[in-house]
């Protein structure tokens, strides 16, 4: 079946004009149509530091915006991308009511950053030996990964600040410069927390010194505390940061052991340790087969971080380059591209469940037809076209694929030489990429349908 797939003549060649069409078209229509409205509460946020307020952001734009438990450093971005419509005139504070063209101006940051994390993904191939045909596919495969398309376009958060980071620290940690390796992930750090847990194995794999793991450990959390440091004083960074922001930590520390009254035996720690000490206690042979255990152990990150822990939406995203890239020096990339639709299928059902009148057919409420969706209640939901309510059973099924992702991206499942060429799986690419956004886009379709024209 794979074969026959595989075979299927679409475009006989791996990238097209057409591919990039249909991409474009998508990315642009999306945004357009869905709306998660966190992203107005950044962006509005971001105004307080137009105006000035940098050392008392947290007091300041807590009186016109409550929440946001973020560092300075999303805002900053924001702040950056802002000033066009700060010399406009037309916010003078901060606010999330906001004009649709401005949620759209909000919105179209992130997406250029997606965009920009493909390249690097594109450069960090080329770095490794693929090639340029090779490094150009595995690009556009991240560009169109479902679950990554669907935190980017569909719900448009910012996690992918933290990924470039990430990715330009990778760039810079196969090139041997272990000082921009360190800064990029400490960057990171203050966007995610997350790229902590990637950042040290990849250490640990690399560097044996005691002495300069100390000091590039250090290093890594300089960012962290210069976000800190400012704001230790202020009643509403403690109480939406330094309380609220460890969030992620906590869901990792959910899954445990219990071992006397209180006392807990935490999975996702007891595993993540083993995995750097692995890290530390492998020796590649050669600068390939260092690349084969660096995205090994990412993987195996992956699925600690997401299949053993809690996660919202969004986060899901960090994980998508280091699953591609290992996928395509895989000897089964097609295996892995097929698993990525189930992936997705899994990730949809169990997200309209659980973030119910949240991350559903209510994103259309705020989108471009928001005028003609929310003046009533929907008579269908993607409940009712999914009608799997078991999360469990959902949760359970992504982690597993996410675990056979671990597993399976060994070093010796890899192709010998990472300059191989694949078996010609474009069209499957082409497949998955359609079949998985529509998951999630036909359900929604037809919710809409039926509210403008069943009703």
């Amino acid at each position: 079946m794979i074969k026959r797939i595989s075979e299927l003549k679409i475009v006989d060649k791996p990238l097209s004009w057409y591919d990039w069409i249909v991409f474009f078209v998508l990315a642009i229509c999306c945004p357009l149509f869905f709306m998660q409205t966190d992203i107005l509460y950044t962006g509005g946020s971001s105004f307080a530091i137009l105006n000035g307020h940098v050392l008392d952001f947290y007091d300041y734009k807590n009186q016109f915006i409550g929440g946001n438990n973020y560092f300075i450093s999303i805002y900053t971005v924001f702040a950056i991308w802002n000033i066009p419509i700060k010399l406009l005139g037309l916010y003078p504070f901060p606010t999330t009511e906001v004009h649709f063209i401005t949620a759209m101006w909000f919105k179209l940051l992130p997406c250029i950053v997606y965009l920009i994390s493909a390249f690097v993904i594109y450069k960090i191939c080329k770095l490794i030996g693929m090639g340029n045909l090779k490094s150009k596919l595995c690009a556009y495969t991240f560009l169109t990964t479902p679950i990554a398309f669907f935190s980017q376009f569909i719900i448009t958060q910012y996690a992918v600040f933290c990924l470039v980071f990430m990715l330009l620290g990778i760039y810079f940690y196969i090139k041997n410069d272990l000082w921009k390796f360190v800064l990029f992930f400490g960057i990171a750090i203050t966007f995610k927390f997350f790229a902590l847990f990637f950042f040290l194995p990849l250490l640990f794999l690399k560097e044996k010194s005691y002495k300069k793991l100390v000091v590039f450990c250090v290093g890594l959390l300089l960012p962290l505390v210069l976000m800190y440091l400012p704001f230790l004083n202020s009643e509403t960074f403690d109480s939406v940061i330094l309380r609220v922001g460890f969030n992620p930590a906590n869901y990792m520390g959910a899954l445990g052991f219990n071992i006397y009254f209180h006392v807990n035996l935490s999975v996702f720690v007891l595993l993540f340790v083993v995995c750097s000490a692995w890290a530390f206690f492998t020796n590649p042979k050669d600068k390939d087969d260092e690349v084969k255990w660096m995205f090994f152990f990412t993987a195996v990150t992956v699925f600690l971080c997401f299949g053993l822990s809690m996660w919202s939406p969004q986060w899901i995203l960090l994980s998508v380059p280091f699953l591609v890239i290992s996928t395509f020096i895989n000897k089964k990339p097609d295996v892995f591209l097929i698993l990525d639709i189930l992936l997705m299928f899994f990730f949809v059902t169990f997200v309209i469940y659980l973030w119910q009148l949240q991350i559903d057919e209510t994103l259309l409420e705020t989108g471009i037809l928001r005028n003609m969706t929310n003046a009533t209640p929907w008579p269908l939901s993607m409940r009712d076209i999914i009608p799997i309510k078991d999360t469990s059973l959902m949760y359970s099924a992504f982690s597993v694929i996410l675990l056979i992702n671990a597993v399976f991206k060994h070093p010796k499942f890899c192709t010998e030489k990472l300059n191989e060429e694949i078996e010609p799986v474009w069209n499957l690419i082409r497949i998955r990429f359609i079949a998985g956004v529509s998951i999630f886009i036909i359900p929604a379709v037809i919710c809409l349908v039926a509210m403008l024209f069943i009703q």
